[in-house]
């Protein structure tokens, strides 16, 4: 077995120092842009007894509706709110890695905080600091099981089922996680480290009951919203042709991608080129 690697001391000091700056941003003015105002609408909506329709997933709304029912609806709380969900995520990240590479564990976690998007995110009340923080903690429980046995690993996976329809419940493309856990549920290692798969029937019902799990938590928090984001998509996607907003809205993910590669966000630089 080769050694483990040592974190270097410097990696947990600027941890910890980038930590504090996020801290510091709970005593900066709010950040708001027209999601943000749909977002906390919705959150007031529900908050008021309400049952709005969307094609938005509901799971970040039904979270500020009940800091507004809690009279909690200050800017530093949605800050904070957001700190400790990806202080979560990232925890879930280390420790998917820390195992074999603990030193690649904190370079990850360092960079991580440096991206523009993360920083952009985290004065904003938008569900990616929250969806950053439940799928990265479903995938750490995933590979938790991945490598235990027995009640252990049925806890792990439950959890994770749990974590997943939260993730769904925020955001859609949180069904992402599903074969993921499905694989997880079907497959285990052996000890030469290859996987190999168990078509045992208990296997195969706690994956459906997870799935299940996942679903219903997902399904209240979607509930009357998966009929208009269906909407919403036909209209979106089918309006002008399926095909040229195909090519245009792959070009855009691309030029995103390299941005956050090269952590420059590049999608401002398209506005300021209309001035040259």
């Amino acid at each position: 077995m080769p050694p483990r690697e040592t974190p270097r001391n410097y990696l947990k000091l600027a941890t910890a120092l980038i930590g504090f700056v996020y801290l510091l941003q709970i005593f900066t003015p709010f950040r708001l842009d027209n999601d943000s105002v749909v977002y906390l609408r919705l959150g007031i909506e529900i908050a008021a007894g309400g049952h709005p329709r969307s094609p938005l997933p509901l799971g970040y709304p039904i979270f500020t509706g009940a800091l507004d029912q809690l009279g909690m609806r200050w800017s530093f709380v949605f800050v904070l709110a957001n700190c400790v969900f990806f202080a979560a995520g990232l925890y879930g990240l280390w420790d998917v890695f820390v195992r074999d590479k603990p030193a690649r564990s904190w370079w990850i976690i360092v960079l991580s905080m440096l991206s523009y998007l993360s920083v952009k995110y985290i004065t904003m009340s938008l569900p990616e600091p929250l969806f950053v923080g439940t799928s990265l903690i479903s995938l750490a429980l995933l590979s938790r099981a991945w490598v235990s046995a027995g009640r252990e690993r049925f806890s792990l996976l439950i959890a994770s089922a749990m974590m997943i329809g939260v993730s769904i419940a925020v955001r859609v493309v949180g069904c992402t996680l599903i074969p993921a856990f499905l694989l997880c549920c079907c497959f285990r290692p052996v000890e030469d480290g290859a996987p190999v798969l168990r078509m045992k029937a208990r296997n195969w019902m706690l994956g459906m009951g997870g799935f299940a799990c996942a679903g219903l938590i997902a399904a209240a928090a979607l509930g009357q919203s998966l009929h208009q984001y269906r909407a919403g998509a036909a209209l979106r996607y089918f309006s002008r042709g399926l095909a040229p907003y195909f090519f245009v809205h792959v070009a855009g993910m691309m030029v995103n991608l390299a941005g956050v590669g090269v952590n420059l966000p590049f999608f401002k630089f398209a506005a300021y080129g209309q001035v040259f």
